[in-house]
């Protein structure tokens, strides 16, 4: 699959962890070269509190703080997946607590889908 010819999504719900997860989070990223976009799912209480964290995170170009109202995880997501992810080529899910590694992770998982398997990088 050539990754510069689709359009795509990494779903990223976080809740109250922009100056610590998120952070560390994107810096590995961007340490690894990350090319895709990524869309953080944020409750709007914590966007409220929290905004100045979100706002200043370095992200990868096309990513995006996505407000949503939800109280967990999965309610973050099914929110952002049913908002954001109409007619894409492919989405992916990110928990705030990984820390990349591996030089183009993120096209290297897009590049192994098929069109209708899952793919995990399985804590490295």
């Amino acid at each position: 699959m050539d990754v510069s010819k689709t359009q795509g999504l990494w779903l990223l719900p976080s809740r109250g962890r922009a100056r610590t997860n998120l952070k560390q989070f994107f810096a590995a990223a961007k340490a690894t070269g990350m090319s895709t976009p990524v869309a953080v799912l944020v409750d709007g209480e914590d966007y409220a509190e929290n905004h100045e964290a979100y706002d200043d995170l370095d992200m990868p170009a096309g990513s995006f703080v996505h407000i949503v109202n939800a109280d967990c995880c999965a309610e973050a997501t099914e929110r952002g997946y049913h908002e954001l992810c109409e007619d894409l080529d492919w989405i992916g899910w990110i928990a705030d607590d990984l820390v990349p590694e591996t030089p183009g992770w993120d096209v290297k998982c897009i590049e192994a889908l098929t069109g209708w398997n899952f793919v995990t990088t399985d804590d490295g």
